[in-house]
């Protein structure tokens, strides 16, 4: 998936454990109707936004990712994040001007893309 926008914030990168690092963002969509849109990076993508700053308007192209988590007490909850693995700054003409990819991008870029040409989200 892929969405265009307007950075409005980025947050120092957090060490959750050893294993996991992440860093997020948020982007203010081109819409009609503007979202401020949480996004994460993680593992050895945290870097991507490093060259970017707030103000700058960019494409990011990302996962949509799911987890169900139950508790001690057996509730089951569900979390949902937008696992960004690839940021491109956009000139004034649209046209990218610096892209900056992850390392899972080169992996996951044919399936994403076929996805998106079968079906788009509704909203």
């Amino acid at each position: 998936m892929e969405v265009k926008g307007t950075i409005k914030a980025i947050f120092a990168e957090q060490v959750i454990s050893d294993k996991f690092r992440k860093r997020e963002f948020v982007l203010t969509t081109n819409d009609k109707y503007p979202q401020d849109v949480l996004f994460q990076l993680t593992q050895g993508n945290t870097d991507l936004i490093d060259t970017i700053r707030v103000g700058e308007e960019v494409e990011v192209k990302f996962n949509l990712r799911g987890k169900e988590y139950t508790n001690r007490e057996g509730k089951v909850s569900y979390f949902n994040s937008l696992e960004v693995w690839q940021v491109s700054v956009q000139t004034s003409n649209t046209q990218p001007k610096a892209k900056v990819t992850g390392i899972v991008a080169n992996f996951q870029e044919d399936a994403i893309n076929q996805m998106s040409n079968e079906s788009d989200l509704p909203f």
